[in-house]
């Protein structure tokens, strides 16, 4: 075939990965599984957090890496959906970092065991709720609880400072009578054995959906069947709707429910906006990668990079939009139940708290909206083969910030960054990697027999 003849006139050199891939991939798995375990040591002679500071390192991890796959399916979802052509050619590595789905669907069983342990380490709902009515319970919050405004109150009259960090209760309408009160009338919906079942489902169905299209797309490879890519397409439409509800339920299992009090109705579309950054982002280096090293070269063009830059700057506005949304809304009703989650991020100022969590909201603020956004305004800067990959790299590491954020503030107020993340981050990111080669290792990098590929590798944008 033509296209797979442009650079050297033999297919493997522009379509496959080398021998050595394979060998890579195993390493990096081999990788993934020591990283993974020392964090596990790492933690087990920590007596202050324990094995509550790995669980959380690992949640980190987990849910960073996650979010790529479902960036990847969902693209490789819509390209189906709307018959695109354009995107043919790039189609091959998001459907891969989506096929790795069945990966988190192994690796989610430390997090079930967490649960089903009732030790509470991770989410403190799991322990169990023996108390009477109206007796005071340390099921949800261990730790002295108070409000910002009477701990700044208690503070002017004393002449101290205020205290670095504090945990704040959501107290009902009656007052902080009964914590642990939201976790009583969320029981039928937070309990163990209806956690894990959920979890399994979900993460089943998306590895289904994944390995649907990566599959069918592989499939097509081999036996040029241009009725897989209809199929496809008409099973689309249904399966966004499936995928949205699924992730929706996975990101409030695994997310939210570290505050069980705390609710967000637009929780999984934020977390589902970081994904489609960093499945972008993360595209648009392994082709640079694979370019580098000689491949695909006749067939991904600067049009296709100019487009991905496009939908990685349409999804950085869309987070920002979300995410002040979620924040605004809550803000404004000035809900008891939503504040304590904000207040722990460092976003109660109108009580004047500062803390480090403050700085890293402001830094997400600013690194993740405020400055790619004008940084990827430019048509030049998405066409240039330097500045968009330093992009890409910029916001892969603010998506981990962000997802920090949003799972450390639990542990006990406090900012912690050392071995147990570093550890955990290599560990789950080893796995990724080493899974995603072994697969783009098995398989043409690009979707030869897709009736639409001349059409991208034509592409020209306007």
């Amino acid at each position: 075939m033509a296209h797979a003849q442009s650079q050297s006139g033999t297919e493997p050199l522009i379509t496959r990965l080398g021998p050595k891939a394979s060998g890579i991939g195993i390493g990096l798995l081999v990788v993934g599984l020591i990283g993974v375990g020392a964090a596990f040591a790492i933690q087990q002679g920590d007596q202050e957090l324990g094995m509550r500071r790995f669980y959380s390192a690992y949640l980190w991890a987990y849910v960073f890496f996650m979010s790529i796959s479902t960036g990847g399916l969902f693209f490789a979802l819509m390209q189906q959906l709307v018959r695109a052509g354009w995107s043919v050619a790039v189609r091959r590595v998001p459907e891969t970092f989506g096929a790795v789905f069945p990966l988190f669907l192994v690796l989610s069983i430390p997090l079930l065991i967490s649960v089903a342990s009732g030790k509470g380490e991770l989410y403190r709902w799991a322990q169990p709720l023996e108390h009477k009515a109206g007796e005071k319970s340390e099921a949800m919050e261990p730790e002295v609880m108070e409000s910002p405004a009477s701990a700044a109150a208690d503070a002017d009259r004393s002449g101290k400072h205020m205290p670095e960090t504090f945990v704040y209760v959501h107290p009902n309408a009656h007052g902080i009578e009964k914590p642990g009160h939201e976790v009583e009338v969320k029981a039928v919906y937070l309990n163990i054995p209806f956690f894990i079942g959920r979890i399994l489902i979900c993460l089943t169905i998306l590895s289904g959906i994944a390995w649907m299209y990566y599959g069918g797309s592989t499939r097509q490879d081999e036996t040029g069947d241009y009725r897989i890519s209809n199929r496809l397409a008409a099973a689309a439409a249904p399966l966004v709707v499936v995928f949205a509800l699924t992730l929706t339920c996975l990101m409030v299992d695994l997310l939210m429910t570290l505050d069980p009090a705390w609710y967000s109705t637009i929780f999984g579309v934020y977390y589902y906006a970081g994904g489609m950054i960093a499945n972008f982002a993360l595209t648009i280096l392994t082709f640079r990668f694979l370019q580098s090293r000689g491949l695909v070269t006749g067939s991904i063009r600067t049009d296709h990079y100019h487009d991905l830059g496009k939908f990685l700057f349409a999804f950085v506005f869309f987070w920002g939009y979300i995410a002040f949304s979620q924040y605004m809304l809550q803000w404004y009703s000035s809900q008891p139940e939503s504040m304590g989650w904000w207040t722990r991020r460092g976003l109660n100022f109108g009580h004047g708290y500062l803390s480090n969590w403050s700085a890293i909201a402001c830094a997400l603020l600013v690194g993740k909206l405020l400055l790619p956004f004008p940084g990827l305004l430019s048509r030049h800067i998405k066409r240039n083969e330097y500045t968009l990959p330093i992009w890409a790299v910029w916001l892969l590491l603010f998506q981990a910030l962000d997802l920090y954020w949003l799972i450390y503030p639990e542990i006990n107020g406090n900012v912690y960054f050392g071995l147990t993340e570093v550890a955990a981050f290599v560990g789950i990111g080893g796995l990724f990697a080493g899974t995603v080669i072994l697969l783009l290792a098995r398989k043409s990098l690009l979707p030869l027999k897709d009736p639409r590929l001349m059409e991208s590798m034509s592409y020209h944008t306007i």
